[in-house]
């Protein structure tokens, strides 16, 4: 079996397909990902953002809020970094709700929080 040999502008004209392909391919693939790269980032900043309210001892507001990127924050990681707690007392905590490491604020109930409240020291 022999190479089969393009001339050259056989060539260009198949680069330009290829590039043309690519082209398209790049936005089909490139634009959604961006889009999720965007979407990690919001979730990220979320996260952080009320990871650094349960450090500031302000663990209410956060398992107040209502919005889907708060909600699936993980509350080991508030619980872990909250003054009145930390990172033993706060998986005790979780241990005798009978929650895991892996329970988000979604997964709460009014008596779990109300539970996580007392211990953090806020008034019911």
């Amino acid at each position: 079996m022999g190479r089969h040999h393009l001339t050259s502008s056989q060539e260009v004209a198949h680069l330009h397909v290829v590039s043309v392909a690519a082209r398209r391919n790049y936005h089909c693939y490139m634009e959604p990902r961006a889009e999720d790269l965007a979407a990690l980032a919001h979730l990220r900043s979320v996260r952080q953002k009320a990871v650094d309210s349960a450090a500031g001892g302000d663990i209410a507001t956060v398992l107040s809020h209502s919005d889907a990127a708060t909600q699936c924050v993980y509350v080991v990681k508030l619980l872990d970094v909250h003054p009145s707690l930390g990172k033993v007392a706060g998986r005790r905590l979780l241990a005798s709700l009978g929650l895991n490491h892996f329970s988000r604020i979604s997964d709460l109930s009014p008596r779990h929080i109300e539970t996580i409240l007392s211990a953090c020291g806020v008034p019911a």
